[in-house]
């Protein structure tokens, strides 16, 4: 989720969605010399460039003074990191109504969950493990369960998320909870991101593409399809429902 700031100091939000290029936006806001925040491995900037867009002083740490050691944001490990906060807690600890853009990449679900199997090479978190998202995160589980079976790492992770819906760093969270109405919303397309970029955001260059799963044939029945359809309905209905948010077409 990260808060990014322009040269010219003015705020967005750009509410990351994971398997939607968001590594890939992110390299290029940093290139492009915009401010980025609350992003666990790539960050340019202070907190304090960011007040008052973050708000946990005016309401979290009442009394305490700017400087206090106690007032520090969550761990970028509870509940997940910072760049996959879902709008309900970046709410809590940002003022959105600074932020000139509030925008997210959107994807298909199926396409999403195809990506994430590649991505993870079929790893899925058991059932008993569901603790904590970062057990079970990529590189992190030296003892990680894989599978080749699509059907079956789909089911699994379905589980496993209702278990936990934290489990691999917010992942499989429904894209519809990340955003809200009056955002600016991109499908899934490269030109259509750059579009966005240079005639919202003024970017001189086109984004670079990092972090691209392997291709790697995904067999996705139409029991599987209809599945994640059911799985992620209000996605489809955030996709049908245009009217309150501002479609970059």
């Amino acid at each position: 989720m990260p808060l990014i700031k322009n040269k010219d100091g003015e705020f967005g939000y750009y509410s990351h969605i994971p398997k939607c290029a968001g590594s890939s936006l992110v390299d290029a806001l940093i290139y492009n010399g915009w401010f980025v925040h609350l992003n666990a491995m790539k960050q340019a900037g202070e907190r304090k460039d960011f007040t008052p867009a973050i708000k946990m002083h005016l309401r979290d740490y009442n009394g305490l003074s700017e400087s206090s050691h106690f007032k520090e944001l969550p761990s970028t490990f509870h509940p997940c990191s910072h760049q996959h906060w879902h709008l309900k807690i970046v709410k809590h600890y940002c003022d959105l109504s600074h932020c000139r853009w509030k925008f997210a990449i959107v994807r298909d679900p199926v396409e999403k969950l195809i990506s994430e199997f590649r991505f993870r090479k079929g790893a899925y978190c058991p059932l008993n493990s569901t603790k904590t998202w970062d057990d079970y995160d990529l590189g992190r589980n030296k003892n990680k369960v894989q599978t080749t079976n699509f059907s079956y790492w789909l089911r699994m992770s379905h589980e496993t998320s209702i278990l936990n819906p934290y489990i691999w760093d917010n992942h499989f969270r429904p894209q519809c909870e990340f955003v809200e109405p009056g955002f600016d919303i991109i499908p899934f397309n490269l030109d259509k991101i750059n579009f966005y970029l240079q005639d919202r955001l003024g970017f001189k260059s086109k984004i670079p593409w990092v972090n691209k799963s392997e291709f790697d044939e995904v067999n996705a029945t139409q029991e599987d399809r209809q599945f994640i359809e059911e799985w992620y309905n209000k996605d489809y209905e955030l996709f049908e429902n245009k009217k309150d948010y501002n479609w970059i077409e």
